[in-house]
């Protein structure tokens, strides 16, 4: 079941900055030897020069956590993604 997690942005780091918060998803890919699915992400100066994120992205207004996950997971990985019960 995907778990929605808050994103909290600040594009330009400058001390008047807003915070952006919006809801997110995130997911853990395995493969077949259990190996992590990561992407390197953009710079990040405060932390190291990058650093690795797992599939996911936003959830839109008036969207699930599994639909925002399905649709990021199509989106990032071209993975069709169905609902197993």
């Amino acid at each position: 079941m995907p778990a929605k997690l808050l994103l909290v942005e600040t594009p330009n780091r400058h001390a008047n900055d807003v915070l952006a918060v919006r809801e997110a998803v995130r997911a853990v890919v395995l493969d077949r030897d259990h190996r992590v699915l990561l992407f390197k992400a953009f710079p990040d100066n405060t932390r190291s020069r990058y650093f690795w994120i797992t599939p996911g992205g936003g959830v839109a207004t008036g969207e699930s956590a599994s639909t925002a996950l399905r649709r990021e997971l199509t989106e990032e990985c071209c993975f069709v993604v169905g609902v197993r019960r």
